[in-house]
């Protein structure tokens, strides 16, 4: 039977699911104040481009400044990357961190620099809370400096505001410089802090406060990070200045830049994916106080959250193949050397050599790869549900013969006999592994399969026993990849053979033109499965299904079955769309 999903697994469900529920009434109270008043929508229809393409240049200019300040961090160990590679850094990282949970560009920045510069991650993020300290410093500073002005101006600001903006100023600075200006002090007080914590989280605090004070302590980096940070909220101010401006809105600069100091803030409250919601709502507050058009600000908001968006899925797909391969092409030509040459059979009867991997392991080498420990941790991690997924897109015979090619622990059979109980005629699970055998029979047992039965050998071996011609459907489920090509050519010709005349082979596997595929292909970040001797595309796999004498193949794109299926939508993107093609499912007819 399935085991109960882990427990951090269900508070990150439950916290994805609350934040996506806050993130709809944020954003459907910002909707309602658009509605509210029927001349504000009306707006958009007179809507002025310049005001769009000045906010879209803010946006680029500010991911530019982005790379611009990762790359003075990394003048501490003596590297430096360039200009177009730390714009590409910065606008995946911030696309990361825009439209996939957890923060993932952040992560995917620090792995990229360890694998290409050797940056440690506790130096990486000690640099890194130094930048966050003097970026912050800078935003409230500008924010008590605007709302100064705007008192000043006569603007009628709760003199309480200006008090919390001036409080919060001084005790940044405070903790931005105490190091430098009384480092025994600093080091007592955080001595005494890691009192309170856990040993290992005291010694990465250690790191990463060490790591700060070296930052801190060079005063041409603290200057010039100081400097690209009152650029940042300019361009930010900028990107919503254009915004209004589209509107036919014209703001000060003191509101414009107070306004973006408030979206900053922001990233105090990260508790929508993206910060959708809590962006705006801030900005309809800091509105508020402006006596700006609760709809008005809603919807310059709205057109500034779309200019971002905008702007960073365009020049992501370019920023994926900057950092990750010399453009497509040069990608897929350096996957393809890792593989060996199959015929292909056009409709023209010429061949298109395709490649495929070296010799197979040995007998002995494959079973170690595959044998106790894998199957235990095989087990522990897989569950059915991941297999359900897939088996619902298939039409199960009623009261057919299954074959579950390389069944491994026969999760398909309790997805089969839960879901759809009393639906097929029989199962037969094949596979080599004993020890996943041992796992299958247990599952047989516990869900009272009576009409399942297991093979422990090969398919060749399985049609000597039980004959040709006796199969309705038959799948071979994340199977391939661990199999070499001569060996699945073989495997392939004995499923058919298995098969009745117009029956299925289903085969599911993982996608070598995915970008994660390329990157675990060349090492980069990323290791490949050591089980995973042959990974291939969808050309490669078509090829060798034709060549064992299926006729008719058809080819599905599945999304990735973890968080990486977000980026399933990027399939549709013209030309850099196959980066983002994660799992193919191939259905091929006897």
């Amino acid at each position: 039977m399935s085991a109960p999903p882990l427990k951090t697994g269900r508070m990150a469900g439950w916290k994805a699911v609350l934040g996506l529920t806050l993130s709809f009434v944020l954003v459907g109270i910002c909707v309602w104040f658009v509605l509210k008043d029927a001349n504000t929508l009306s707006r958009l229809a007179n809507t002025n481009p310049l005001g769009i393409g000045i906010a879209s240049l803010c946006m680029i200019a500010f991911l530019w400044s982005n790379g611009l300040v990762l790359n003075e961090m990394l003048r501490a160990w003596n590297v430096s990357l360039k200009p177009l590679t730390s714009f590409s850094l910065s606008v995946v990282t911030n696309a990361g961190n825009t439209f996939l949970p957890l923060s993932a560009g952040m992560g995917l920045r620090a792995l990229y620099l360890r694998k290409t510069l050797g940056v440690p991650l506790p130096a990486f993020l000690g640099a890194l809370a130094g930048i966050y300290i003097v970026n912050f410093l800078v935003v409230f500073a500008t924010g008590f400096v605007m709302l100064a002005l705007l008192r000043a101006n006569g603007s009628a600001l709760s003199h309480w505001l200006l008090v919390a903006f001036g409080i919060a100023t001084s005790g940044l600075a405070f903790v931005a410089f105490a190091p430098l200006v009384a480092p025994r002090f600093a080091n007592k007080g955080l001595k005494r802090l890691s009192v309170l914590m856990p040993g290992s989280v005291a010694k990465r605090f250690f790191n990463i406060f060490t790591s700060w004070q070296a930052l801190l302590a060079d005063k041409r980096a603290v200057g010039t990070i100081a400097l690209y940070s009152i650029l940042n909220v300019a361009l930010s101010s900028g990107l919503l200045w254009g915004s209004f401006s589209a509107l036919g809105e014209s703001l000060s600069m003191e509101s414009a830049l107070f306004l973006s100091v408030m979206n900053s803030l922001a990233i105090f409250l990260k508790i929508t994916p993206g910060n959708l919601g809590v962006n705006e709502v801030l900005l309809l507050a800091a509105g508020s106080t402006l006596s700006l058009d609760p709809g008005l600000v809603a919807l310059a908001a709205g057109i500034s959250r779309a200019v971002q968006y905008g702007t960073m899925l365009f020049l992501l797909p370019f920023g994926l193949v900057f950092l990750f391969g010399a453009g497509w092409k040069a990608s897929l030509a350096e996957a393809s050397h890792s593989m060996r040459k199959n015929a292909f059979a056009t409709n023209t009867g010429e061949s298109d050599m395709t490649p495929s991997l070296g010799s197979p392991p040995s007998e002995s080498h494959r079973k170690a790869l595959h044998g106790k420990e894998y199957a235990e941790a095989f087990e522990a991690k897989q569950d059915p549900q991941r297999i359900g997924r897939i088996l619902e897109r298939l039409s199960i015979p009623e009261g057919g013969q299954i074959l579950d090619v390389g069944c491994g622990n026969a999760l398909a059979l309790e997805w089969l006999e839960t879901l759809t109980p009393n639906r097929i005629g029989g199962y037969t699970g094949v596979d080599f592994s004993e020890e996943l055998l041992a796992f299958a029979l247990a599952r047989q047992k516990a869900l009272g399969a009576q009409h399942a039965r297991f093979f422990q050998g090969s398919l060749k071996e399985l049609l000597s026993k039980f004959g040709a011609s006796w199969v309705d459907l038959a799948f071979a489920f994340d199977v391939s990849e661990h199999v070499a090509d001569d060996e699945w050519l073989e495997a392939c010709r004995d499923v058919r053979k298995a098969l009745k005349p117009g029956g299925e082979f289903v085969l599911h596997t993982p996608n070598a033109g995915f970008f994660l595929e390329q990157m675990k292909a060349r090492n980069f970040i990323v290791r490949q499965f050591p089980e995973h001797i042959a990974v291939r595309d969808a050309k490669q796999n078509l090829a060798l299904l034709k060549e064992a004498g299926f006729s008719q193949v058809t080819i599905q794109i599945l999304p990735h079955y973890n968080v990486l299926r977000y980026v399933h939508p990027l399939t549709k993107l013209p030309g850099l769309g196959r980066l983002f093609e994660a799992r193919l499912l191939l259905t091929a007819t006897a």
